[in-house]
Order: structure tokens, then sequence, then C-alpha cells
């Protein structure tokens, strides 16, 4: 006797009018339960997860081919996975109208080995990667004239006019000063940053308007944000270039001709500013936070002491303090000056170390507030 399917089975029947009607209806429901046709069970192993819903004895193993029956014992087909959601990106701190608000993210931070200048690889040779809170930074770097507006508040003290730095000559000191590099006695450099600053004036500056000076951690997340970029800019702007900051050009090199030095120049085209331009000059230029002035122009004070930074994962660390005298300690700059002659001054994890009493033409600074973001502008 020819063997039948269950399904073929059970329409015979029901075409036979074997089966009352109710009897029919039943057995219509359990067949709509069945499992679907094509599976059946075979030899060995697990079932076969394309035959989802049908579940084998011990020691068989689903299969399916052209006319096979289903004879696998149905089960529930578990639903999909639903995928775990992604969490809300961090509030974007809420800051007065000439700061950039920055978000809290992660970045690794300075060079990887053989990647940068020894001061910018953290040790032991390795990554150090930093989770920062969110803040706001100025949106550029301090000017002369709102510097001299503290001064006249009687808060800060006057920028001076004349340089300082271990080593200088009187000779040379003479020519700088000469040159009329800084910025504070000029009236036609208001709108520049104020430079010739030494760390302490610009301490207290920042903290005059209840800000404070950077961390290095803080200042180059600003400066290249989470993508590892090597500038501020975007990537796709290429390389430096006298439309994106100010470093020695032409007009830098004619300067220093005047001067009686023979500097090198980073440009072969004009950036049309012999030494600082006014701040916020170079739009294109800006960091993914919309930052201006990152690189160029002015070298930035920052708050950490200059040391090498530890391999690891830190959050929001503290500035770095070491153990040298006070007399002799040097704090970090960033960004590079209107004076940079090469590339890689330009770079985001680039850092130089000078002392706190240093007066140069080509430093300045600007300041960090870190608000509840619940707050507004004040």
């Amino acid at each position: 006797m020819q063997r039948r399917s269950s399904r073929a089975w059970l329409a015979a029947v029901m075409t036979g009018g074997l089966i009352t009607a109710a009897l029919a209806t039943a057995l219509t429901g359990l067949a709509a339960a069945a499992p679907p046709a094509g599976y059946r069970c075979g030899k060995g192993g697990k079932p076969d997860p394309r035959a989802e819903g049908c579940t084998c004895p011990a020691g068989k193993r689903a299969a399916r081919g052209p006319g096979d029956v289903a004879v696998c014992a149905a089960r529930p087909t578990r639903p999909p996975a639903a995928a775990a959601p992604s969490p809300p990106p961090p509030p974007e701190p809420t800051c007065p109208s000439d700061m950039v608000p920055i978000p809290g993210g992660v970045f690794v931070m300075g060079s990887p080995f053989g990647g940068g200048d020894p001061d910018e690889i953290a040790m032991p040779k390795g990554k150090r990667t930093v989770t920062l809170s969110g803040f706001c930074l100025d949106r550029t770097e301090v000017t002369v004239e709102a510097y001299a507006e503290c001064v006249g508040a009687g808060v800060c003290t006057p920028a001076a006019d004349t340089v300082e730095w271990d080593g200088l000559d009187d000779a040379t000191r003479a020519l700088w000063n000469d040159a009329r590099l800084c910025n504070a006695d000029r009236d036609d450099r208001q709108a520049h940053p104020v430079n010739c600053v030494t760390w302490d004036q610009a301490t207290a500056y920042c903290a005059s308007r209840h800000k404070r000076l950077p961390t290095e951690a803080e200042w180059e997340y600003a400066a290249r944000g989470s993508d590892g970029r090597t500038y501020p800019w975007e990537p796709a702007q290429g390389p430096p270039a006298p439309t994106l900051f100010n470093g020695c050009d032409r007009d830098c090199q004619a300067l220093g001709k005047r001067l009686g030095q023979r500097w090198r120049t980073m440009f072969v085209a004009s950036d049309h500013h012999e030494a600082t331009a006014p701040v916020g000059s170079y739009p294109d230029g800006a960091s993914p936070f919309g930052a201006l002035d990152l690189t160029g122009n002015v070298w930035e004070w920052t708050a950490d002491e200059y040391a090498r930074y530890q391999a690891g994962a830190v959050t929001d660390p503290a500035p770095a303090v070491t153990a040298a005298p006070a007399d002799d300690k040097k704090f970090s700059l960033r960004g590079g000056g209107w004076d940079i002659d090469d590339r890689a001054y330009a770079r985001a994890a680039n850092r130089l170390g000078s002392k706190r009493s240093v007066r140069s033409s080509s430093n300045g600074f600007r300041c960090l507030r870190t608000p509840s973001v619940s707050e507004g502008p004040t």
C-alpha cells in the first residue's frame, strides 16, 4: 500500500465526506498549525538553521528538497532580537556668543609612536585615550582690546611692549623691541591677539572673566575633535595653506630681512600679514567645533606644566604638575604662531614648553569655561 503524506490523507478524507463538517473544521485547523511543507528530518546532527520553526528528534536533522513533506514537530518561531538603542549624544553646553560649545567626547591624544615628536607620544609607549565633559571655549584668541579693558578695570597688569626669554642678548632684545612686534601699545592692532604676556597674566585674565586656561587635553580636543585629524580644519581642505591660518609667508620673510634675519617660510604665497593678524581672519581654518585660529597667529598658553603624558584611559584629566622648582617650571603652549615655518608646527598635537615668565611676540592665549548645560549665556 502506497504511503500517503499526512496533508494528502487529510485532503482525501475531507473530500470523500468521511468525517463530519465539525470534525473537518477541527482537522483543518490542525493542518494550518502544522509546519510548512518542504522539510523532513534526516539522520545525524542538529536541525538545519534553515528549518526555523521546526525541531527534530535527537540524532535527526532537518533537510529540505523538492517534494519533501514536513514531518518535524512545529515550534514557535523566536522573534528577532531587538537592537539595543544607541545612547543619546551628550548635551551641548550653552555658551556665551563669543565662545563655542564643545560637547563631551572621547579622543586619542598626542601622536602614535613614530608619528610625531617624542614629547607627543604617551609613555609607556601606547595610546592616551581621553574622555572629556563638555565645555565652552573662546571662539578666538583674547584680543588687545579685551585685555586692555581688564587692565582699565584695575584687575589685570598691563601687557608688555617688550619681549623677554632665557638667553636673549641685549642686541637681539633691542632689535625685536624696536620692531614693535608686541601689540599692546599699538592702536592699529586692537583686534589682534594680545601677545607678550606671561603665563601668570593669562591665568589672571581668564580668572577675571570667571574662566580659566584650557588644559592641554581640552585644547587638543577642541582643535581636532574625535576623528584624529592632523590639523584643525577639515581634512579635505588639504595641507597647511595661507588661506587657512597665519604662518610665516613671504611677508613674514620680508619682516625678518628688515630685522637682519634670514627666515625660512612655510608659504611661497602671502597670508597678508607679516606678523599677527586680526583674530578670526581665517574662517576656513575653523576647528570641528567652530573655534578659530587654533593654528597660527600666536601660540596659546595652557594650564598644564610641560611634561610627558601617560598612556592609558583618563577622564577629565587635571593639569599636569611637575616637581621642578617654581622658577624653572615650564608650561605648555599650543597651536603655533605667526612665525612658524614648518607644517609640523601647525599640527594639533604639537606642543612647546616655555617658562611662565616668557614674553614673546608670538605667544598669546584664550580662555575656557565649564558651564552647566542648563545655564543660559552670561
